[in-house]
């Protein structure tokens, strides 16, 4: 049997894509990608990378597989079907005992939006966390194929003070054989102080980071280091210029950089940088900053920006599914979120990535805020189909959780159960997940599962004591005891 670097030899080979293209999409640096082929790195460090390159060269299952035995890596199986039960009755809405108010409409809570809205399930009051795939980026994705970077050595990097977004730019790695290098990052710089300088906005701030950043998980660990909202870097031969912005995801995706080709010919190279001011320039600029946007909670010129970005889109597949990703994104945040664009623009973004994980995830959790007939069954679907792809991902089994609350039908409770556990081993700790937590055994009611919500409820107010559904709940779990004195707590 081939060994790894000779089938993937063969499949770059026979799909036309050169290396720097297929190092770009699957997130590693093109020297990583080389080693992989000539065989100086038996295999790839992460299975991950290799189903990443299968993807991009669009093999077969049967040579995707091949390739992972390769690697040394398990074959992929093929997703299990999802099952949906029949429809089954659900319990009536009543209102909290000694209250005239009328019931609550079941909805859903957003931690991001602070909204203090309460479910009604089985005549306890519910509140609900979903993990939302648009917030603030606070931990790394699981590392690519590139060996890690030291920074710690850089005494003068630059670092983002408090309340701050700071854009940290790489100078472009230089591959043009010893030719004069071109001032790329002074171009990007000038045009993303152009933009924020047309959108009136303030906080935010550009420095220059002092080596060149060889691949994603070093821009990652720059972005760790310096607390950098986004990192561009990139890179440059006598034909092409490719940017990249990475911005380290949460805790809910693992999105590659997007990624802009500036110039794709020679003749394009020097006017690109030099002279004009490219509309792929102004792309990177604009991708900026509708990414510092969306950091913010900003969706309303997320989406004005993302826009104008779409005027010129990248000419990458995966760069443009990105900017739909994004678009997405901020149709599912915010006060005027439009749920079904959401969904429509991460049906798109599916169209031609069918294995973001992100995607099915981000979808999922529009139809569970949605909430049609029939949405959360289309929820737990996708969000199945996201744990399954990236099952080291918490979002997930968050989201899912709380649509199989919201879904109701037996055995939905215990299922519910068992995903927040994944999502608590997955690395979700906030409160959310321990008020979902005491809200699923408030509603199911067995022996001891009042003792456990207290438990859960408790470990809630004492990690945030302001967090209203926390209250809202015990206070109805007391109701639900009825010892004494529980009234009046």
């Amino acid at each position: 049997m081939p060994d790894f670097g000779q089938l993937l030899t063969s499949h770059i080979n026979r799909s036309g894509i050169n290396d720097s293209d297929l190092a770009r999409r699957v997130g590693v640096s093109r020297a990583t990608l080389i080693r992989w082929k000539e065989g100086l790195t038996a295999r790839p460090r992460y299975r991950e990378d290799v189903l990443r390159c299968a993807e991009e060269l669009r093999l077969t299952p049967e040579e995707r597989d091949e390739l992972l035995i390769a690697a040394d890596f398990q074959a992929e199986a093929p997703p299990p079907e999802v099952l949906i039960a029949e429809p089954a009755p659900r319990p009536t809405p009543v209102s909290p005992a000694g209250s005239d108010s009328p019931p609550v409409p079941a909805r859903r809570l957003w931690i991001a939006a602070s909204a203090a809205v309460v479910a009604v399930v089985a005549g306890v009051a519910v509140g609900l966390a979903l993990i939302d795939f648009s917030g603030e980026p606070d931990y790394p994705v699981a590392p690519t194929g590139e060996a890690p970077i030291d920074f710690s050595g850089e005494p003068d990097h630059p670092v983002a003070e408090a309340d701050e977004a700071l854009i940290v730019i790489a100078p472009f790695a230089n591959y043009t054989a010893g030719q004069a290098g071109f001032n790329i990052r002074g171009r990007l710089r000038d045009s993303i102080d152009r933009e924020i300088a047309a959108a009136g906005l303030d906080g935010i701030r550009i420095e220059d980071w002092t080596e060149t950043v060889p691949g994603h998980r070093a821009a990652l660990m720059a972005a760790e280091q310096s607390g950098a909202a986004i990192v561009i870097w990139g890179e440059y031969d006598s034909g092409r210029v490719l940017a990249n912005l990475t911005s380290i995801p949460t805790e809910n995706e693992s999105l590659g950089p997007q990624v802009v080709e500036i110039a794709t010919s020679p003749s394009e190279l020097p006017t690109a940088i030099n002279i004009n001011l490219t509309a792929e320039v102004r792309s990177v600029a604009l991708l900026t900053l509708s990414q510092v946007y969306l950091q913010r909670g900003e969706y309303e010129p997320a989406k004005t920006v993302l826009y104008q970005a779409l005027e010129h889109p990248p000419a990458d597949p995966t760069g443009f599914a990105n900017l739909r990703y994004r678009l997405g994104q901020a149709y599912l945040g915010g006060e005027y979120a439009d749920l079904d664009e959401a969904i429509w623009r991460f049906t798109e973004v599916l169209s031609v990535q069918p294995r973001s994980a992100d995607t099915y995830g981000s979808r999922g959790l529009a139809y569970l805020e949605r909430g049609r007939p029939g949405d959360e069954d289309l929820a737990i679907a996708d969000l199945t189909r996201a744990s399954q792809l990236a099952p080291h991902l918490a979002a997930p089994y968050f989201n899912r959780a709380a649509a199989y609350i919201a879904r109701g039908r037996p055995g939905d409770l215990d299922r519910a159960l068992n995903d927040l556990e994944q999502a608590i081993r997955a690395g979700v700790d906030g409160p959310g997940v321990y008020v979902n937590r005491a809200s699923v055994y408030l509603a199911r009611g067995h022996d001891g599962d009042l003792d456990l919500a207290f438990a859960d409820l408790d470990r809630a107010i004492d990690t945030d004591p302001n967090l209203a559904t926390a209250w809202v709940n015990r206070g109805n779990a007391l109701l639900q005891r009825g010892a004494d004195g529980d009234f009046d707590q």
